[in-house]
């Protein structure tokens, strides 16, 4: 299992001290978001939805607080480009590639402007 998080955001990931939140109709995994996943941040331009910048890190603690989930996460020092496999997650939202099983959830939220600062 892998997450892709995606955001429009400028200053998402490297600048938000390793704490964000989203709202929980952004996540697009099933159950609850689980704690030390191996985890792909993009960041897109808003205007033009390109890439800007992507980093391999950890999702490290998700606590539930009313309608969202908080969590803190971990970033690699280097950025990495967006492998191919997730460029097609344009959209804002916290995704859940669960390949083991061979079931991807694909399901896009309305938008980055649910995205929540932590």
């Amino acid at each position: 299992m892998k997450f892709i998080m995606v955001t429009h955001f400028e200053n998402h990931w490297d600048q938000v001290n390793g704490r964000s939140s989203y709202l929980k109709t952004m996540y697009k995994g099933s159950g609850f978001p689980r704690a030390n996943i191996e985890t792909i941040f993009i960041r897109r331009n808003k205007t033009t939805n390109k890439i800007e910048r992507c980093w391999s890190g950890k999702i490290l603690d998700v606590k539930e607080d009313g309608k969202q989930y908080r969590f803190t996460f971990r970033l690699d020092p280097r950025e990495i480009g967006c492998p191919a496999e997730h460029v097609k997650y344009s959209r804002g939202g916290w995704y859940c590639d669960e390949a083991p099983t061979g079931h991807r959830r694909d399901a896009y939220s309305s938008g980055d402007a649910s995205l929540i600062y932590g």
